[in-house]
């Protein structure tokens, strides 16, 4: 599997916990995270100039979490354990394994969790055997980036309800009057 079909897999696959996904997948996948976390950290950078504020890196990692869970639970399932063990990556110790489990070439042939990935026929129902496909991915997205525009809304709308309340104060205030002048003009006495 290249580096475009294991994208392309991932994605395809983006609530699929069953089934197998092979080596090759799994690491393309994380090769494609990495790239991809370096353009939006630059993104973020470019756009908003803020290390700290990083919505846009937020929205990504928001919207890759399910396959990234996704296809690590089907590399387990690749070397004949379940998906629970994922759950080692909140140990010292289990990332190690998992480490070593990820590194580890899949059963040859059929397993429990199904048919071997790289030696299947590559058929359209292969693939997209219990997929959400590319309009799912699109309907994801799309949810993201709704949740970000409404985030950037709330912020101007707070930002200027901040400073509508502030020159609502300044107004608030009593004007004081200057000080009158003494004038020099003599009243009329007749």
């Amino acid at each position: 599997m290249n580096f475009v079909q294991a994208i392309r897999s991932v994605f395809v696959n983006y609530f699929n916990f069953s089934g197998r996904a092979s080596r090759s997948e799994y690491w393309f996948f994380h090769l494609f995270l990495l790239i991809a976390d370096i353009a939006v950290d630059i993104a973020d950078t470019l756009i908003f100039g803020d290390a700290e504020l990083a919505p846009i890196n937020l929205i990504f990692f928001l919207g890759i979490l399910i396959p990234t869970v996704a296809v690590s639970v089907r590399r387990l399932h690749d070397i004949d354990r379940t998906g629970w063990w994922g759950l080692l990556l909140l140990t010292v110790v289990g990332l190690l394994v998992l480490l070593y489990w990820d590194l580890k070439p899949g059963d040859e042939g059929e397993n429990r969790f199904g048919n071997n990935p790289l030696t299947q026929d590559g058929s359209e129902t292969d693939t997209k055997k219990h997929a959400v496909g590319v309009k799912g991915a699109i309907v994801i997205c799309l949810i993201f980036a709704g949740i970000f525009v409404a985030m950037i809304a709330a912020s101007i709308a707070l930002t200027a309800y901040n400073e509508y309340s502030l020159r609502s104060e300044e107004q608030n205030k009593p004007m004081t009057l200057p000080p009158e002048e003494p004038s020099t003009e003599q009243p009329n006495v007749p």
